[in-house]
């Protein structure tokens, strides 16, 4: 649900702004709204996204409009000058992390995106699969993969099991401290479940290795920024592992 004058809002913050593609919203909680649920994404070095400000109550600290790494999917405005350059969201990740790779794609053909504070739009975050489902795990763990093979810098790609060990080590600290996602989903599933889990992600994001290799292919053609200035986006909107896995 989003305030009436949203529109309006985000069309006249972009009127003036050529190079800006897209737009994030400042989104609240439903059954919280002095708490945030996003107001853009951050990204961690292994292709996995949270949402900025997510479970942080509003202080006025995200009063300001600011340039931010990629909108959140549930309320952004996308130019249509950019989606008939880049595509639209890839149907390939059916759900979840669809908006982290729409936005990065965006923003490596030069595609600047802005958080305005003015909109203010209500979420019930994970209302149709569950915060902590099978079903939710499995498609942010594969769809992470394609993040990762589809747009990542060539020497994270490498790397970038050791950021997932880390996170993970982050994540059964998270279950021994009875925190986040992680602890709710073993309370659920058992370790053993989310061990299954992983691996069949695993597996189904290799079936579809040789297409995300295709489509990097295709990014980097059309990437007109350069590989500092992709460095530069990663550090400047880095999720810490430590806050993915205490945050529900």
């Amino acid at each position: 649900m989003c305030d009436p004058d949203v529109i309006a809002e985000l069309m006249q913050f972009a009127a003036d702004k050529p190079d800006v593609g897209q737009l994030a919203c400042r989104i609240v909680r439903a059954d919280q709204p002095n708490f945030f649920d996003s107001t853009g994404l951050l990204l961690y070095p292994d292709g996995v996204c949270r949402s900025r400000g997510w479970q942080e109550k509003n202080m006025g600290q995200y009063d300001r409009a600011e340039e931010v790494l990629a909108p959140h999917g549930c309320a952004c405005a996308l130019r249509k000058a950019m989606l008939d350059r880049i595509g639209g969201f890839d149907e390939d990740f059916f759900c979840y992390l669809e908006d982290l790779d729409l936005g990065v794609r965006g923003q490596l053909t030069g595609w600047k995106c802005w958080y305005v504070p003015s909109t203010l739009v209500r979420h019930k975050k994970s209302a149709t699969a569950g915060n902590y489902s099978i079903f939710k795990a499995y498609h942010v763990e594969r769809n992470r993969l394609f993040c990762l093979w589809k747009w990542m810098p060539r020497y994270l790609v490498f790397v970038s099991p050791l950021f997932t060990l880390n996170r993970y080590a982050m994540q059964a600290y998270a279950v021994l401290t009875h925190q986040g996602l992680s602890a709710e989903f073993v309370k659920e599933y058992s370790a053993a479940r989310l061990f299954l889990l992983l691996v069949q992600a695993r597996l189904a994001a290799l079936y579809r290795l040789p297409r995300m290799l295709a489509k990097r292919r295709q990014i980097r053609k059309m990437r007109t920024i350069s590989v500092r200035e992709w460095y530069g986006l990663i550090s400047r909107f880095k999720l810490d592992a430590i806050e993915l896995a205490l945050k529900f």
